[in-house]
Formats: structure tokens, C-alpha cells, sequence
């Protein structure tokens, strides 16, 4: 009987990059947790963190990385070096997910990958963009606002030496990067520290050889 539960449990979340428990006691409100248990111990399901779980056989790609980051901590965007490497900005493969999200800073680890959350008011809560793979969706800033979160939430990134430090790819960031929908991001934003930043930064992007 158990395990025909289980056919119906992965049956109805093989789909989902992140299961809620909340969400599995809706589906499945005879689901007991000595059960669940059993099916972690088992190996048949995975658990992400308190309250949150995913079937073990669904593989987890990059993509998948961004999607778990945004089921777990709700509103989030990625951002940050995860961002970076998803656009090319830096070389390197990226195994530490930074979102950003209006809920408490937090963080955790899960399948050899970090995952944290650097909280910012509401009003800096913006220029994210929905990307799509396979059908699932994750919200991802823009190669814009990737930049200045990194500008924002790293402020000891401010010098020639801390640009160079990052790996920063500047013939692709100067690419990718609408100047003018940048301009609307600092005028939204009205921080004449983080606009300074930028500006140290955009001069060091112009600066090629």
C-alpha cells in the first residue's frame, strides 16, 4: 500500500523542482510522517530543507538550482554570481545561488550547492525577468540589475583591483547591458552612492585595451 502511495505521491510532484510540505498535505492528507520519513530514508524523496522536498530521481541541473532557490524563499529572484554566470559575465561554473528577496536573510546548503537570500526593501525589489527552460520558469535578474545588486549588495567591490578581482567578462557585460534601461534602474533606485559605483564601474568597462 505504501508503495503505491509513493507511485501517486511521485506521480503528482515528478514535475516540481520543490514540493511544500504544506502542499503535500493538501494532495495527500493521509500521507503520515513516519511515511514520508520512511521514503527519505529510503532514498525516494529528498529533503531541502525544513518544510520543503523534491522527488530524488528528478535530476538537478543549473536551471533546476534557480527554480529550487525560488520555491523555497518566496518572492526571490536570482541574482548576484549565480546571475553572472548564468549570462557569462564571469568564466567560472557557479555552485553558490544568491537570491534577492524582501523576506529575512537566510541560507542554506543543499546537494553540494549554497543557497542564500540578501533581503532589500521593497522598493529595490525590481528588474527581474522570467527565463524559461523546458517549461520551467525562474525569475532571474537582468544582465542590468545583475550588475548593480552585485554593486549594491557587495560594496567592497569598488576599485579597479575588486572589478578585475571578480573575473568580470567586460566585452560581454558591454554587450549585454541597455544603457539606457540602466539609467532607469538608477533613477528608480536614487542612491548617489550606488550611481558613483556605477559609474567607477561603466569607466572600467570602457577602459579595454
Amino acid at each position: 500500500m505504501a508503495y503505491l502511495l509513493f507511485r501517486d505521491f511521485e506521480r503528482a510532484f515528478h514535475d516540481q523542482p520543490v514540493v511544500a510540505q504544506a502542499e503535500m498535505r493538501l494532495r495527500f492528507p493521509q500521507l503520515h510522517r513516519t511515511t514520508l520519513a520512511s521514503w527519505i530514508a529510503k532514498g525516494l524523496v529528498l529533503r531541502i530543507r525544513n518544510g520543503f522536498y523534491r522527488i530524488a530521481t528528478r535530476p538537478i541541473t543549473e536551471h533546476e538550482r534557480y527554480a529550487i532557490a525560488n520555491g523555497i524563499y518566496s518572492p526571490s529572484y536570482v541574482s548576484v554570481r549565480a546571475a553572472l554566470g548564468f549570462y557569462g559575465f564571469i568564466p567560472e561554473g557557479v555552485f553558490h545561488v544568491e537570491s534577492v528577496t524582501t523576506l529575512p536573510t537566510s541560507r542554506f546548503q543543499f546537494a553540494n550547492t549554497w543557497y542564500s537570500y540578501r533581503r532589500v526593501k521593497p522598493s529595490f525589489f525590481f528588474g527581474y525577468r522570467f527565463i524559461d527552460h523546458n517549461g520551467l520558469r525562474v525569475m532571474m535578474a537582468t544582465p542590468e540589475k545583475t550588475v548593480l545588486d552585485v554593486l549594491y549588495l557587495h560594496p567592497d567591490v569598488d576599485t579597479i583591483d575588486d572589478f578585475e578581482s571578480w573575473r568580470f567578462d567586460q566585452s560581454g557585460i558591454l554587450e549585454a547591458i541597455n544603457e539606457e534601461r540602466m539609467q532607469d534602474y538608477l533613477t528608480v533606485i536614487a542612491s548617489t552612492t550606488l550611481t558613483r559605483r556605477y559609474q567607477r564601474f561603466n569607466k572600467w568597462l570602457h577602459d579595454l585595451d
